[in-house]
Parts: C-alpha cells; sequence; structure tokens
C-alpha cells in the first residue's frame, strides 16, 4: 500500500479499518504460502488481495477526483442525530440520513457492547449514552458504492478464514463445528427497512441506496466479532479443558491458551468457568471435560451475564452424557461440596412443605365443608321460610273455605231460590306421581265437559274452565247443541249462550312438563283471576272443582267466592279405599270380606290368609291401593293356584261352627302364609301392567301408599252400579244420577253408564244404603258431591248388595247425567231413581192447554246410555265438519218432539280422538241397541280396509249387544213371573 494513500486513510477509523484489514489479508498469505494447498485455494487469495488492491486505488480516485468527497471531520448536535461513543467501542454501526434536503452524509459511530446484540435499529431513544465525537463524513454519488464494496471485502475474508480452517485442522468434526459456528454470519453494511426485516445489500442496487428515503437506517458491522473470529480461529487447535472434581488441573496448559486466544474475554470465561464449577461442586461430578469451541461460542452469543441455566452449562461439556447419568443417579447431589447443608436443606424444606400441605389440605377440607354447611343451611332457610310462606297462605285459605262454608250453611235456602253462579273447575287434585302417569291429562280432566248442562235452570249461570283451547268447528257444534237444547227446554238460544261462558285458563300451555292440575294452572293464572273475579261479583257464585286440592280453596279466595266441596285434607283421609271402608262400616251397610290400612308386607300376608281361612269359597281376592284412580293400582289372585284349599276345607267339615275361631284355624295359618309368599309372585294378575311389571313394584307402591284386601262375589254374574250423591252444606242428600257400569273388555275398568240403575230392583233400599253413608259422610266434614260404587248379585234366590268404594268430587257420570238432564229438561226421581221429563208440546198447542187449563202430562221415562271414554285414531285426520256430516247421515242426532236420539261430545279439542256419547229411548234395551248401533257406523264410515287403527268402538259395541241380550232375557222372566210376584224384599240383603 502506498504511503500517501495510508496516510489518508489513517485520518479517520473507517481507514484504519481498511488498513487493518489489508494487513490481515496479508499475513494470511504469508501463512499460507508454505502450505501445499490446492490452486483454486491459492487463486482465491490472490483473488482477495487483487480485489483489496482494486478497492484502495478506486477509493483513491474518489479522494482525489471529487470535491465533494473529501475527508472531512464533521460534528452533528441535532437530537434526532445522536452520536454514541465509549471508551471500549467494539462495534462500528452506519446510518444514513437526510440533511436539509441538500445532500446525503453517512456518520461512522463507535457503540457498546449492547449495541451488537440489537438486529434493528441502532439509534432508537434511551437504548444508549450520548457523548460527543467527530465522525468522518463522506458525502458524493459513490457513497452506496463504497459502502457496498467495504461489505463484500469482509464477507470475502471471512469466507477466507473458513477456508483456512478447514485446511489447518484436517479433521471432518472440527471443521463441522467451525462452519456450523461460522454459518450464517455476514459482515455488511444492511438496509434497515420499515417493516423491521433485515434484508441483504447487493452491489446492484448501489444507485438505490443513494436515491433512498429520508430515514433510511443501515445495520451493524460487528468488528470485535470479526476480530475475535480472526483470533481465535488459527491453523493451531485450542484443546479441552478437564476437570476434576470441578478443578482445573495444575498441569494443564488448556485454560492458559483459551484465555490467551480470547484476551478482550477474560472475565466472561472466569464467570462461566465459576458458574460451572459450582454446577459441578454442586452434584459431585469426578470428571468433567470443557469443549472450548462450545466456550467460545456461548462467551461471544449470549454476553456478560451472571446466571447460566442447566442446559447452557451442560452444553459445554464433552462428555454431557456420563455427567448426566451421575447427576441422576440417587443422592448424587448430596455427596458433593457442602452436602451435609444441602441434604438439610431439602429435609427442612420438604418437611416444611408436608406441613404447610397436610395444614392447606385441612384447611381445603375444613372450608369447602363450611361452604357445603353455609349453602344446605341457606337454602334450608329459603325452603323454610318458603314453606311458611306456603302453610300461611294455606291455613288463610283453608280459614276463608270455612268461614264461607258457615255463610253458605246459613244463606243456602236463599242461595238456591235466586239467581246464582256456578263455577266449574274439572280439576282432579290426585296425587303428583299419580297424574305424571296418566297419558293426556288435560283431556282426562275435559271429560267432565258435560257440567255445563246446570244451565237448563233459568236461574244458573255457569262458567266452565276448559283445561283445552277450543277449536273453532268445535265452538259452532256447541252453538248447534245450545240450539237444541233451547228447543226442547222452551228458551232462547241466546238465553242459553249468555249464561254460559266457556274459559281457557292464560298459562295452559305453559307447564306441560309438570303435569299440574286444573287448579293450580288457574292459581298462576293472575288474569283469568281477574276475569273470573269480575263475573263473581255480579251475583252470588261458588266455585265446583272436582277432586279436592289445596290449590282450590287458594283458587277461591283469590275469586272471593265459596267452595262447594270438602275440605282437601279431609278429601285426603276418606277419599282412599281404605278411608271408604272406614265410613262404610262406621255407616253400618254391608261391605264385602276384606282388610284395610295394610301398610308392610308381612301385615299383607298375614291379612289374606286369615280371609282365605274365614272365606274358603270365594274364587277370588283384589288388592286396590288406596290412590289408586280409574281401575289402576288393581290386582288378583285366584285360588286355583294354592294347593291346601281341599285340606283347610276337610279342617272346617270337622270342626264346623268352632272355625271361625281363632283357636281353631290358627295351626294351619303358617303353611298359608308359606305358600302364599310363594305363589303370589308367580300368579298375581294386574290390571295396569304398564305401571307395575311385577309383583315387586306393586307390593312396593302398596305398602307405601297402603291398600285394601277385598273379596270377589262368589256368583256367576255381578252388577255394579253408581250412586251420585250431592251432600249440601245443611247436610241433606240428594241422589243426582244412579248407573250400571258397563264393563269394559279390560277387567276390573267400566266403559259407560246405563241410566238409570235397573239392576237392584228394590229402590228404597238402595236410597236407604245411600242415606246412611250420606250422613256419616258428612259428620266427617265431607259436602259436596260424592259417588258411591256398589255390586249386586245373586246368592240362590236373595240378592246381595255390597258397597266397595267412592269418589269425592264430581265423576264422569254425573257430568253425563247433567248433559241429559240439560237436553230432555229431565230430573231424576228421588224415590224411584229414574230420569223423568215431560213430553214435548208445541208451542201452538201449548197455548190451547193454558186457555184450557189443562192439568200436565204425565212424566215420561227415558233410559240413557253414556260414555266419556270413546276413541279412534282415525278421527284425528278427519275435519270435524266432516265428522258431524258423517253422524247426520248416519242419523245420528237427538229428536226433540220424542226426546229420544243420539248427542255427540268432542272432549279432546286438541287431537280429536277422544269422544263422549250419550243415546236416549223410552227403553234400556232400545238404548243399548242404538249405542252398538252408532258405533258400528261410525267405525265403518271412518276406518279404512287397510289400516284399522286403534279403537274401542267394536269392543264397546260387543258390551253394549250383550248387556242388551240379558236386558231382554230379564225382562221376559219378570213378564212370566208377574202373575205370582211373592219376591221377599225384606230378605234382600244378608251380612256377611
Amino acid at each position: 500500500m502506498d504511503s500517501d494513500l495510508q496516510k489518508l486513510l489513517s485520518t479517520c477509523e473507517l481507514g484504519k479499518l481498511l488498513i487493518s484489514l489489508t494487513n490481515k489479508i496479508d499475513e494470511l498469505g504469508s501463512t499460507l504460502a508454505p502450505l501445499n494447498l490446492p490452486v483454486a485455494a491459492k487463486q482465491s487469495i490472490d483473488a482477495v488481495q487483487s480485489f483489496v488492491n482494486d478497492f484502495l486505488e478506486r477509493l483513491c480516485e474518489i479522494a482525489l477526483t471529487e470535491p465533494r468527497a473529501a475527508w472531512t471531520d464533521y460534528e452533528e448536535t441535532a437530537d434526532n442525530e445522536r452520536i454514541v461513543r465509549t471508551a471500549n467501542a467494539n462495534a462500528i454501526a452506519v446510518q444514513q440520513s437526510p440533511n436539509k434536503k441538500s445532500h446525503r452524509f453517512v456518520k461512522v459511530v463507535e457503540l457498546t457492547n449492547g449495541a451488537r446484540r440489537r438486529s434493528t435499529s441502532l439509534f432508537s431513544k434511551g437504548h444508549y449514552n450520548i457523548s460527543s465525537s467527530k465522525p468522518l463524513k463522506l458525502t458524493g454519488s459513490h457513497t452506496g458504492e463504497f459502502l457496498a464494496n467495504a461489505a463484500q471485502l469482509a464477507n470475502t475474508i471471512v469466507q477466507l478464514e473458513m477456508r483456512k480452517v478447514k485446511i489447518g485442522k484436517h479433521s471432518s468434526d472440527s471443521t463441522h463445528d467451525h462452519d456450523q459456528h461460522l454459518q450464517g454470519v455476514s459482515f455488511g453494511f444492511r438496509p434497515v427497512t420499515k417493516g423491521g426485516h433485515n434484508q441483504q445489500f447487493p452491489k446492484k442496487e448501489v444507485a438505490d441506496l443513494n436515491r433512498n428515503d429520508a430515514g433510511a437506517q443501515l445495520q451493524i458491522i460487528p468488528r470485535n466479532m470479526l476480530f475475535s473470529i480472526t483470533k481465535h480461529l488459527q491453523p493451531e487447535i485450542l484443546p479441552n479443558i478437564s476437570l476434576i472434581h470441578a478443578e482445573v488441573s495444575g498441569n494443564d496448559t488448556a485454560f492458559a491458551q483459551l484465555l490467551a486466544a480470547f484476551p478482550d474475554y477474560h472475565v466472561r470465561i472466569k464467570t462461566v468457568m465459576t458458574a460451572l464449577r459450582s454446577f459441578l461442586l454442586l452434584y459431585n461430578i469426578p470428571l468433567a471435560v470443557v469443549d472450548t469451541v462450545k466456550l467460545g461460542e456461548l462467551i461471544t452469543t449470549l454476553g456478560l451475564r451472571e446466571y447460566f441455566t442447566k442446559e447452557h452449562l451442560l452444553s459445554l461439556l464433552d462428555n454431557r452424557g456420563e455427567v448426566e447419568k451421575l447427576m441422576k443417579t440417587a443422592g448424587c447431589r448430596f455427596r458433593g461440596a457442602n452436602g451435609r447443608i444441602v441434604a438439610a436443606t431439602v429435609i427442612q424444606s420438604n418437611w416444611r412443605r408436608y406441613v404447610t400441605r397436610r395444614w392447606y389440605l385441612t384447611y381445603r377440607k375444613q372450608r369447602a365443608a363450611a361452604n357445603t354447611i353455609s349453602k344446605i343451611w341457606l337454602q334450608w332457610m329459603r325452603t323454610k321460610a318458603i314453606r311458611e310462606k306456603v302453610s300461611f297462605t294455606r291455613e288463610t285459605s283453608r280459614m276463608f273455605y270455612a268461614e264461607k262454608l258457615e255463610w253458605l250453611k246459613a244463606n243456602w235456602t236463599k242461595f238456591l231460590d235466586g239467581n246464582r253462579l256456578y263455577i266449574h273447575l274439572p280439576s282432579f287434585g290426585w296425587e303428583q306421581n299419580l297424574r305424571s302417569r296418566i297419558k293426556n291429562f288435560s283431556i282426562r280432566e275435559n271429560r267432565q265437559f258435560g257440567r255445563i248442562g246446570d244451565i237448563h235452570d233459568s236461574a244458573v249461570n255457569v262458567v266452565y274452565i276448559s283445561p283445552l283451547v277450543f277449536a273453532e268447528q268445535h265452538a259452532d257444534y256447541q252453538r248447534r247443541f245450545l240450539r237444541l237444547a233451547a228447543i226442547c227446554n222452551d228458551l232462547s238460544e241466546e238465553n242459553l249462550s249468555h249464561r254460559l261462558t266457556m274459559h281457557v285458563p292464560a298459562l295452559v300451555d305453559r307447564f306441560p312438563a309438570f303435569h299440574f292440575c286444573l287448579s293450580t294452572i288457574l292459581k298462576y293464572s293472575g288474569s283469568s283471576l281477574h276475569t273470573l273475579r269480575q263475573l263473581a261479583a255480579q251475583r252470588p257464585a261458588v266455585l265446583v272443582s272436582g277432586y279436592p286440592h289445596v290449590d282450590d280453596l287458594e283458587v277461591a279466595r283469590e275469586i272471593g267466592v265459596p267452595y262447594l266441596g270438602t275440605d282437601p285434607y279431609v278429601a285426603d283421609v276418606y277419599g282412599t279405599k281404605s278411608g271408604a271402608l272406614r265410613v262404610f262400616r262406621e255407616a253400618g251397610v254391608t261391605v264385602p270380606p276384606g282388610e284395610e290400612d295394610i301398610f308392610s308386607e308381612q301385615q299383607l300376608i298375614e291379612s289374606l290368609s286369615n280371609l282365605i281361612v274365614l272365606n274358603l269359597e270365594t274364587p277370588t281376592w283384589i288388592f286396590k291401593t288406596n290412590h289408586s284412580r280409574d281401575s289402576r293400582g288393581i290386582a288378583w289372585l285366584h285360588m286355583t293356584c294354592i294347593s291346601c284349599l281341599p285340606f283347610l276345607r276337610k279342617e272346617r267339615a270337622k270342626k264346623k261352627e268352632q272355625w271361625s275361631l281363632y283357636w281353631a284355624h290358627e295351626p294351619f295359618l303358617s303353611t298359608l302364609q308359606n305358600e302364599l309368599r310363594e305363589q303370589l309372585p308367580k300368579h298375581f294378575n294386574i290390571r295396569s301392567q304398564s305401571y307395575y311389571a311385577t309383583w315387586k313394584d306393586f307390593v312396593r307402591d302398596f305398602i307405601t301408599h297402603g291398600g285394601v284386601i277385598q273379596a270377589l262375589p262368589t256368583a256367576d254374574h255381578v252388577t255394579c252400579l253408581t250412586c251420585d250423591l250431592f251432600i249440601s252444606p245443611l247436610g241433606k242428600m240428594s241422589v243426582e244420577s244412579s248407573g250400571d257400569q258397563i264393563a269394559d273388555k279390560a277387567p276390573f275398568s267400566k266403559l259407560g253408564y246405563s241410566i238409570p240403575q235397573t239392576s237392584v230392583a228394590a229402590q228404597n233400599f238402595l236410597i236407604d244404603y245411600c242415606e246412611k253413608i250420606a250422613r256419616t259422610a258428612y259428620s266427617r266434614g265431607i259436602i259436596g258431591y260424592v259417588s258411591v260404587d256398589f255390586v249386586t248379585f245373586f246368592d240362590g234366590p236373595e240378592q246381595i248388595l255390597w258397597a266397595l268404594d267412592w269418589n269425592i268430587g264430581i265423576q264422569d257420570s254425573v257430568a253425563l247425567s247433567k248433559v241429559i238432564r240439560f237436553v230432555l229438561n229431565a230430573w231424576t226421581s228421588q224415590t224411584s231413581l229414574m230420569l223423568e221429563t215431560f213430553p214435548y208440546v208445541p208451542p201452538s198447542r201449548r197455548k190451547r192447554n193454558l186457555e184450557a187449563k189443562e192439568l200436565a202430562p204425565k212424566p215420561l221415562r227415558r233410559f240413557a246410555v253414556v260414555s266419556s271414554a270413546l276413541y279412534h285414531s282415525h278421527l284425528e285426520i278427519i275435519h270435524p265438519n266432516v265428522f258431524y256430516q258423517i253422524c247426520k247421515s248416519i242419523s245420528l242426532e237427538l229428536d226433540p218432539s220424542t226426546k229420544q236420539g243420539s248427542i255427540l261430545l268432542p272432549l279432546d279439542h286438541s287431537k280429536k280422538t277422544m269422544l263422549g256419547m250419550c243415546v236416549i229411548a223410552d227403553s234400556l234395551h232400545k238404548a243399548l241397541k242404538i249405542y252398538s248401533k252408532n258405533l258400528k257406523l261410525m267405525n265403518e264410515e271412518i276406518t279404512s280396509t287397510t289400516i284399522q287403527g286403534e279403537s274401542n268402538f267394536i269392543t264397546a259395541a260387543t258390551a253394549m249387544d250383550n248387556i242388551a241380550n240379558q236386558v231382554q232375557g230379564n225382562d221376559n222372566q219378570t213378564t212370566a213371573k208377574k202373575s205370582n210376584s211373592s219376591f221377599p224384599f225384606d230378605k234382600l240383603y244378608r251380612e256377611c
């Protein structure tokens, strides 16, 4: 290099850098000259030397030919162009920025060690100390070209150093390590884009750099890294350092060579070695080999720090696998220096952890328990408050009921003589589990649609609260029905429509999943209560419900009217099967052999065995749960499965009258009980298989709610009949209707009624039974409607009458009889229990009779067959108007002139599958035949040949035909015996 050029370059830091680079290349060439290098390597060295000479000559040309590019000092004092300089400068950075739009300039500054680790702009505020400096200023159009050539020169030197290492070490492993160390290292000036990503600055873009926008920044040239690489990548190889028990061997010169190779990194090397020594002493490692190359990488990449991770320290070891294996040995960390202290520390920390953990677990359990207790306590308190509120409300309702009942007793006669309002609420307040088992419970409640028949009295207004929403087609049929009733009752249709109000609760469809009874739904319907309160304010009114429920009293209190029915708490006691038998026994009427109030399986077996021993001729025994409704909860057992009965009959024949004494049959009870335990689960029969699948299910429900055992009559022909009674608040009894039950196909279930009853010939005895039951019931606080079920049969020439059961509240038979009385303008005779009505008189003839003052005509007797349990699945797909036209075509209608015919009652307004029908005729045989004929014709019209559907039309028609044949045979026998009728009515009943 020329002396002038060297003198010129020595005036600035950048020039000094170039001079040092040139000297390095010369030293490299002289070092590699004696070696037997390949031709390509020698050519590369020559190319680098020629490139440096060309670069320096070009730099001289710029300095001599370009006046504006003269090397001068420049000092910048602007805030946004702060210059950083420290005594230990080890990096060079270049930044290109504008100066008042007149020219471009390049600043070369020296930065601290921390700046070297920055990959983005080096001149961010708050990162570096500020001091004054006089850097070199280079201006002119060749600035970009100069910087590009300097970068290319630095990168060429690095590549040459890498080749020298490969040639000097002659080892593939060492070559790979150094290649990995220098991989990706590129020195030069790089523009920093606005997005923060560094891009290589090729030579072809020098002109673009000169024309770059203001604010462009260039990345650093790490001078110290360049010098450190050229220092420690010498032809000689640095040996590894062996640490024996964390101490450097005295004969080992590797550590001294490492310090000599890295003169600028003594502090870092000692820091790393101190941390490594402490780490090895902690685990008592006997021998550790430190890789000097990896140590050089660590100190040059991580910089000066006080803490190193375990991974950093383990990465320095050449025998890392052996060290890690020793570290995993149990108790290794306690064999080193201060092992006892470390062990004591670990033991104390674990003990403290154990004690603290145990305390925390106990605390957490106690806190969880406290939270649970507090939640349960709060819930219990809220529940208690709600229960107290509900109890107070119900007690208030009961007090209101008792107060209004006293008012009814004092004003009952006045109430019947004046205009009055009946609010009919067809609600069945049965138990929740029973209501949930009944499919379409709202339709079951709507089967009492016949309550509207109370408007046959011109002084009565009726409000019928429907559990179903009325369809428009059924409203049209209702208007035609009222028109027909108006003709029979000699009233106007407007008068009947005005006195009948149909109301649907506002929330009738809001609780489908809870199976609420209608009174509960009405209690939550505030707007409906307001409407009923306004209707009840116009005239004296009473609320008439179905089976009593506590919500009936609350609804009556909200409306402000008396409740005409039994107290729900009294009904829960006497409305069961056991309660009915207690009332019957107290009334002195005949009941079948049996036992009530059974609440355990042992009691069931003992009671049944006693009854069997005393009634060995009884063929079947019936079991009924106390809460069973509509023939649900009934099971029976035939005695044919009991093998010891013949033996018991022989023993009874031996002891004769003494057999009824306990000592006489007591020895045989244990044998009979054991056989009953064995045979009952095998041979029992259940009425509702969907409710009770096994005997255990039935017994579980039986002993939970209690039940009764009753004997089935021994006669071949048994008739069940129902008498519907009304017990007034004054205690007077009246028979609303009476009828024989029409048995369904399923045992112990009824399909309908034939009104009036004709199975008991002596009506006075039946009325006497009803009066006894009514008096006893009234003494127990039971008022309103009560339906009593009887069974009658012949035992030889004598007729037996048993009181079986009763149902508190209005039943379907009462509702259907109200419809018949409303349409026919009829009444029930209290002496003969017959259904009587006056013949129809046209209006013209009625005037002549009044003028002639003729006597009233003789009442006519009518017989009716009614049912509210008819169903057919095809009715759902037939439009109601079409169905009514079909009924009209088969003459299913009522004739007002003869007061005979048929009446349809649509009960299911949603699916339209349920139907009620009443057939009225002048004889029971004729009514049964017409009923059977109607069912058969309707079934033919609505049933296709391919799809029959689900229906009980044919079953009901067959039952009607069988009863009609029996009635006709009985009529023939009665006619034959009229001449010598000497029936002993005084011996009608026999005590059992």
